[in-house]
């Protein structure tokens, strides 16, 4: 993932659960956990991302501040036990995956900022929608069985 000259690597899951989209541009969202975006964002903004608890008025004045406000959004989001959640969201300059020997750059993707771990043990970071990997593996002439549940592949 990249964003603003920087870069961060994270190992990531393809999850066939994952459809959550940013409703105003119908983007697909990657979600993946904050504390993995800590080398992209800058210090004032990860601190500030990691006490988010739905009060956006802190985050804003900071995104204005730091230049950031056209690569924020908020993602609304049901899950179990939070039916009207919302979620940060940042548009990076980019997204590789590395998978099956090849890599794809994900285009026009969301990045779902979640505070919590993904994976109780530890082996993915992130969770990529399995129609946008199989959209661009097409593009590109690739086994799009990448997409079945449990591919787990870097971001």
């Amino acid at each position: 993932i990249g964003i603003g000259g920087r870069k961060t690597r994270i190992n990531a899951l393809v999850d066939t659960g994952n459809r959550l989209r940013d409703p105003l541009t119908g983007r697909a969202v990657v979600v993946v956990e904050l504390k993995h975006l800590a080398e992209i964002i800058p210090d004032p903004l990860y601190t500030a991302l990691a006490k988010f608890s739905d009060d956006f008025g802190q985050i804003d004045s900071l995104l204005q501040e730091l230049d950031w406000g056209s690569r924020f959004c908020l993602l609304p989001y049901a899950s179990l036990g939070n039916t009207n959640g919302l979620m940060p969201g940042l548009r990076p300059d980019y997204v590789k995956v590395t998978i099956s020997g090849g890599q794809l750059n994900l285009h026009r993707v969301i990045v779902g900022i979640c505070q919590e771990p993904l994976d109780s043990a530890g082996d993915y970071h992130a969770l990529v929608p399995p129609d946008v990997i199989g959209a661009v593996a097409k593009e590109h002439s690739m086994d799009t069985a990448i997409t079945k549940r449990g591919e787990s592949l870097n971001a």
